[in-house]
């Protein structure tokens, strides 16, 4: 889109098409602020490398049964997702850079590359028997304390920004919240910082 207009619930594409509904929802992630541009206080593009690799096949098995691992070191951590279901092991950089722009090429540069190697390979036993599959970007949304943002831009449209890279694991849920709860009251309760949830949750 290259543009809405939240009091019409409208959006107009970069070819001129526009396309209205009863209700929209902007969930653009780092492309909101460019959308909204009162977002850009709010929420910053992020760019974030992750790097593929296939692990030594002594220890396949063992990264395979493995949770994944968050190393917070004040030098500089890393996060570990384990290969799972055909995956390889994924290696990334928790810290947020807050640096790039949407629109910015995919690929990942050797340098960024061997940054993330770097945080990782003196925790890894053999880190020289591991090989590099393939590295990319990508690119969150962030609020600068890592809190939701689920607000009402007047009454027909509602923006769903600044989910730093967690949305994956909270989109259904806060879709759910949207259809079916009352918009006004979601802001705090999406963030983290109390309220009701706005509709019944699962028995754990």
């Amino acid at each position: 889109a290259a543009q809405v207009d939240p009091a019409r619930a409208s959006l107009t594409l970069e070819d001129g098409t526009r396309h209205a509904a009863d209700r929209l929802v902007l969930a653009a992630g780092p492309w909101a602020p460019r959308l909204l541009p009162e977002l850009a206080g709010r929420v910053t593009a992020l760019r974030q490398i992750v790097v593929y690799l296939e692990p030594p096949p002594a220890y396949r098995a063992a990264w395979e049964a493995a949770p994944m691992l968050l190393d917070l070191s004040d030098e500089g951590g890393f996060y570990a997702v384990p290969p799972v279901a055909g995956t390889p092991l994924k290696v990334g950089d928790h810290r947020f850079s807050r640096q790039g722009s949407a629109e910015d090429p995919r690929e990942a540069s050797p340098a960024e590359t061997e940054a993330i190697l770097a945080l990782a390979r003196h925790r890894l036993r053999d880190a020289g028997a591991y090989r590099v599959l393939g590295a990319r970007a990508c690119y969150y949304d962030v609020e600068p304390e890592e809190r939701f943002i689920v607000a009402p831009l007047g009454e027909r449209c509602i923006v769903m920004s600044g989910f730093s890279g967690h949305g994956f694991k909270f989109g259904a849920l806060l879709g759910l919240a949207v259809a079916a709860g009352d918009t006004a009251k979601l802001a705090n309760w999406a963030a983290g910082q109390g309220g009701a949830a706005p509709l019944p949750l699962p028995a754990r």
